[in-house]
């Protein structure tokens, strides 16, 4: 049974008035949390026993498919419970941390003998345990190989010993589990946690010495990042993305819901500070940098921040020696694009040709490390090398020719846009029920109907035909696939692409994974194919006119 705190109301009662709400706020979230035990009690039939031969009464068959964080009885059930997570997200670094994780463990006592404000249960205790072994050693991966990032220790102290960002991380890692789980709930840690972390943090603005400290910066961080409402549920089929989308938890942060009224108070305190680069606090300048480019790509926008490097040290990839063999399988790949972009010699021709070609070497990067040719020297350094570049890729300017003048500038911001598709599916590929890939096929349809009339050249025959099959992957479910079948089949019926083989060595020329886009892309092609052997009334006319009129 659990018991409630009274709070007095008498006029001469001289209990401060933020004390008097606590207990109000506390002993509601109790009240909740307890009728949802209730509920949930009178929900129970008969217990539910699993392959394994383990009993889970009272359970759903969703909750008994997969371990509960919040439902460890115990440290010791709550890191199996974890590693089986891990295993689940096919985590393999687990026992790298194992050293920091024992040594992270004396800070993480019982929160009722560290703070004044608890929370109902020791479920809090639990969640920062969770913290450190899961989240915070994939936001700031590791700096040198084997090593782990030395912020999670830091970061970890930090917290045992201020109480706001204490409350605000067990906040996070609230909101992250359910990330995890897939699903919502409003649990009564929750609610309470939320409230008291916003009332610490107002507290904490009130002093301008301390207002903008790094622990205030990396609180309201958190509470801007992680937003307690139920996440985007998938309303259609999206296309096939890669593997870097567990990077940095790429997958997770896609999903979370971010509050504008914290981010736009986070980058006023930026300011105040002057900028990221002021940030002494290791690792937090370079998360607030990732999470300004999560939050442009889920919109196609320009960050609101500037690139900070996770690594001390970064180097660019015309840096590295990069050089691929000529049997390597995608020698050839981003040779395309020189035909149209390579001549143009002015500042942002030149940028965007230079994006364009540290799509190509970071593509084949990635290619060597999935088939085990090389090794990466850290996580990190994989992840600066993304993040970089696609924050490039993001800061270009959007349409920046109203009047094209040139082949470079006829097929500038198609190209951009298809780009940004590609780097959705392999560079930095968001959960697809977060990523834009409606909105980007619908801008690019526009953009390439917008195309003034000419007959093109077989150099500029086969990059349209690539950006085609970036807008038609990206419309997979979508309305406007049908637009990119029509257009595609036209063209195939032009020049010959009856060859599956042959539309891959010709793709692989621009940028194509085929262990990511081979389904999709194959997909696209057997319906056009269809349409091209078969087409519709009229559709001789329209081939005529999309050849000569593109």
């Amino acid at each position: 049974m659990r018991s409630f705190q009274f709070v007095s109301v008498s006029p001469s009662d001289n209990t401060p008035k933020a004390d008097q709400r606590r207990l109000v706020r506390s002993n509601a979230a109790s009240y909740q949390w307890s009728r949802q035990k209730k509920k949930r009690r009178r929900q129970r039939n008969s217990p539910v026993s699993d392959e394994e031969g383990t009993t889970h009464v009272g359970l759903t068959d969703d909750d008994a498919a997969e371990p509960t964080l919040l439902g460890a009885s115990s440290p010791s059930e709550f890191s199996d419970v974890a590693e089986k997570h891990s295993n689940a997200q096919g985590v393999r670094d687990a026992k790298r941390s194992r050293s920091l994780i024992s040594q992270s463990r004396m800070y993480l006592p019982s929160p009722q003998s560290i703070h004044q404000v608890v929370s109902p249960t020791d479920q809090a205790g639990q969640l920062m345990r969770f913290n450190v072994e899961y989240i915070i050693p994939r936001l700031v991966p590791e700096i040198q190989k084997g090593t782990p990032n030395p912020a999670t220790d830091l970061w970890v102290r930090l917290a045992m010993e201020h109480t706001t960002l204490y409350k605000v991380w067990v906040h996070c890692v609230s909101v992250y589990y359910w990330a995890l789980r897939g699903n919502f709930r409003q649990t009564a840690l929750l609610l309470s946690t939320h409230s008291q972390a916003l009332e610490l943090l107002n507290a904490e603005m009130k002093h301008p010495s301390s207002a903008c400290s790094d622990e205030n910066i990396l609180s309201v961080w958190g509470l801007a990042v992680h937003g307690w409402e139920p996440f985007p549920i998938p309303g259609r089929r999206g296309p096939t993305t890669g593997r870097m989308k567990h990077l940095q938890s790429l997958d997770r942060y896609s999903l979370m819901k971010f509050v504008p009224l914290h981010l736009d108070g986070l980058d006023a305190l930026i300011q105040m500070r002057g900028g990221l680069t002021e940030i002494k606090l290791q690792g937090v300048a370079a998360l607030i940098s990732y999470t300004g480019l999560v939050e442009a790509t889920k919109t196609i926008t320009r960050p609101r921040w500037q690139f900070v490097p996770v690594c001390p040290v970064f180097t660019r990839l015309e840096d590295m020696d990069t050089v691929v063999h000529p049997s390597h399988p995608l020698a050839n790949i981003g040779t395309g694009f020189s035909a149209i972009f390579s001549s143009s010699s002015a500042g942002q021709a030149q940028d965007f040709y230079t994006v364009l070609l540290d799509i190509s070497s970071f593509t084949t990067i990635l290619f060597s490390v999935h088939n085990g040719y090389q090794f990466p020297e850290s996580v990190g350094g994989v992840a600066d090398q993304r993040n970089h570049i696609h924050h490039a890729l993001l800061s270009l300017p959007e349409d920046p020719y109203p009047a094209p003048s040139s082949v470079y500038e006829r097929y500038y911001e198609s190209t951009r846009l298809a780009a940004i598709i590609f780097s959705l599916l392999i560079i930095f590929p968001i959960t697809s029920s977060a990523a834009s890939f409606q909105m980007l096929a619908s801008r690019l349809m526009a953009q390439l109907q917008r195309m003034e009339t000419r007959i093109p050249s077989p150099e500029e025959m086969e990059l349209h035909s690539w950006i085609l099959f970036m807008g038609g992957i990206a419309a997979i479910s979508c309305p406007e696939r049908s637009w990119y079948v029509s257009r595609l089949a036209a063209i195939s019926q032009e020049f010959d692409l009856s060859s599956w083989e042959d539309v891959k060595t010709m793709l692989e020329r621009f940028l194509w994974l085929r262990s990511t886009n081979e389904i999709d892309g194959m997909s696209l092609w057997d319906e056009f194919q269809q349409v091209a052997v078969s087409p519709p009334p009229g559709q001789h006319e329209l081939r005529n006119l999309i050849v000569h009129n593109t």
